[in-house]
């Protein structure tokens, strides 16, 4: 393969490499990211020549030395300059008469490189990658002075006369085209520095770095395998090279599921997606609003489910059930209690203001006698007529949650004093189930007691009247 050769294909390779990186569009930008690189390396070389050993364990090694500088460009892809010197050896491993040998020095051998990056990719870890994996090939100028010894006897240069055995004289200094092709991996120990090894192969395009050409040979090459050390400039957080390409991609396409799965997923069931929830913890069975929080259809900040005043006011003041404040325990709510003091076992009306009476009552604070129910002959059942005096008495009940109420069953004078005794505890707790039933006022609140007989109201001169005033229940509040 010629020059022209070895340039077209280096060239294609840059080319077609960085025309397929320019379409990660969507991949982090490379300014974004440290990009330049400097670095130093040392190591061995060995002479792949006319006169070296065919036996790599009788290869005579020379040694080299080296600086990098490197410019990334894409995730994968870098522009490197790398400058070299150092010495080449080698012998034929022949004995006398055809023992020849060489030591070439290196003056200097500058290259520019394309550096490949292949180990910060997917199958690697992606966010924590310390170890990279790399090729590289390049182009660029040899210098040297070979000299060699036949039979342990230095060949003299070339214009002086020819050494017994030999066909031609050593070179003076050199300079030719030559071709680095190498393969290495960094392995990071710091944020900008990282440990690197590589084995080189230089192919040179000159058969006289061995200081012997022969005809039928093709060009001479070495190996150099080196050691060394890689520090990344800038003031930016991560170095270009160290960046996954796809880790963006990767983190994107989690950010999408992770919301897909809050669109479509309802972690309490309540039927509202978790991305739009606003109260993901929300019980089971509970009603919800569209973003996901629980109705409460009065605005008292108590769940409909929890609260046993669905209703209450609005602005108004609620305990942990949704149940309305009353401070002065009047049995109305202080959102709608225009008398918020009241003293305590007053009667109120519906707006909590004290019910003011006159006479003997007014000395026990209210009138204790309230509207009488009254029934037929031998009868115990509540007629409606006498529904609203018992409202009237819930009403009280209901205002004055720790008022209690004494309802007395009487009877007419008809019957025997046991039959009437029993009627009239009939009658009393037949008002009492009324008052439970209709109202919801707990039955303990009510004592009931029979008179039978003996409290008549009307004709009590007539102890024979079957007068149906005396068929009652009266009560009081205690």
């Amino acid at each position: 393969m010629n020059t022209k050769n070895y340039m077209f294909a280096l060239l294609a390779l840059v080319v077609s490499t960085t025309g397929a990186l320019a379409q990660g569009e969507k991949f982090p930008a490379a300014n974004k990211f440290n990009t330049w690189s400097v670095g130093l390396n040392f190591g061995p070389t060995i002479a792949h020549t006319d006169i070296s050993a065919s036996d790599i364990g009788d290869a005579k090694y020379g040694f080299a030395f080296g600086a990098t500088v490197a410019k990334a460009f894409t995730h994968t892809f870098a522009i490197q300059g790398n400058l070299n010197m150092g010495s080449l050896k080698g012998e034929n491993g022949a004995a006398a008469p055809m023992a020849h040998s060489f030591n070439t020095k290196i003056k200097m051998q500058y290259t520019l490189n394309g550096v490949f990056t292949f180990g910060n990719i997917s199958f690697l870890n992606r966010s924590h990658n310390k170890l990279n994996y790399f090729t590289s090939i390049g182009v660029g100028h040899i210098s040297f002075d070979p000299n060699s010894t036949f039979n342990g006897v230095a060949v003299p240069e070339a214009g002086a006369s020819h050494l017994a055995g030999t066909s031609n004289n050593s070179y003076s200094k050199t300079t030719e085209l030559v071709m680095p092709i190498g393969i290495g991996a960094k392995y990071k120990v710091g944020n900008n520095l990282a440990v690197k090894a590589e084995y080189v192969y230089n192919v040179a395009f000159t058969d006289k770095l061995d200081d012997k050409a022969v005809g039928l040979s093709n060009n001479d090459s070495y190996s150099y395998m080196s050691l060394g050390v890689n520090y990344t400039l800038g003031k930016k957080e991560k170095a270009l090279e160290w960046v996954n390409p796809l880790e963006q991609l990767y983190t994107e396409m989690s950010s999408i599921r992770s919301k897909m799965d809050s669109l479509v997923g309802d972690m309490d069931k309540d039927g509202v997606a978790d991305l739009y929830d606003k109260d993901n913890t929300t019980p089971a069975g509970l009603k919800v609003f569209g973003d996901g929080t629980t109705v409460d259809t009065d605005g008292d900040g108590v769940a409909d489910a929890s609260d046993s005043e669905v209703f209450s006011s609005k602005g108004a003041h609620v305990d942990a059930t949704g149940k309305e404040l009353d401070a002065d325990g009047d049995g109305v709510a202080d959102s709608r209690d225009l008398e918020p003091a009241t003293e305590k076992g007053k009667l109120v009306n519906f707006q909590g203001i004290t019910i003011k009476v006159s006479g003997d009552a007014a000395s026990t604070g209210y009138d204790k006698y309230m509207p009488l129910v009254f029934f037929d002959f031998n009868k115990s059942n509540v007629k409606t007529e006498y529904h609203e005096g018992l409202a009237a008495l819930a009403r009280i009940l209901t205002a004055n949650p720790n008022a209690k109420a004494s309802l007395y069953g009487n009877c007419d004078v008809v019957g025997t004093e046991a039959a009437n005794k029993k009627l009239g505890q009939t009658r009393a707790e037949i008002v009492r189930d009324y008052m439970v039933n209709v109202y919801g006022i707990d039955a303990s609140r009510f004592d009931c007691v029979s008179n039978g007989n003996s409290e008549p109201f009307a004709n009590k001169a007539n102890r024979k009247d079957k007068d149906p005033l005396n068929r009652r229940v009266d009560y009081k509040i205690n």
